[in-house]
């Protein structure tokens, strides 16, 4: 059995920005705007805060909030005008978004 001293890190990827603005036919038909506050898109995750905060504290823990990555200015944009929609229903991005914007992921592979 290994001892925890054996572990050399530990990556905890929290969830990206969700939510019924990012689903292109709810938008489209409702005439959301092209951006959620990212106080709201946190919301979807507040019964995971207190967990996280706690675990911040503890050695070889390294969190990544792509919340943090891919919303700009307190703002998510859920499309733009050039490529359309990021998300291809309410939290699952379109590959060629993925691609673009999860660069916050590489420092999982580099370790």
């Amino acid at each position: 059995m290994n001892s925890r001293s054996n572990i050399p890190e530990v990556f905890i990827l929290t969830g990206e920005p969700k939510g019924k603005e990012f689903d292109p036919v709810f938008a489209s038909r409702n005439k959301l705007p092209d951006s959620i506050s990212e106080a709201k898109v946190r919301l979807n995750y507040s019964e995971h805060k207190d967990a996280l905060t706690k675990l911040k504290n503890i050695d070889n823990i390294n969190i990544i909030d792509p919340i943090s990555y891919l919303c700009k200015n307190k703002q998510c944009k859920t499309r733009d005008e050039k490529r359309g929609f990021f998300y291809r229903d309410n939290n699952h991005m379109r590959p060629w978004y993925s691609i673009q914007e999860n660069s916050y992921l590489n420092r999982i592979f580099t370790t």
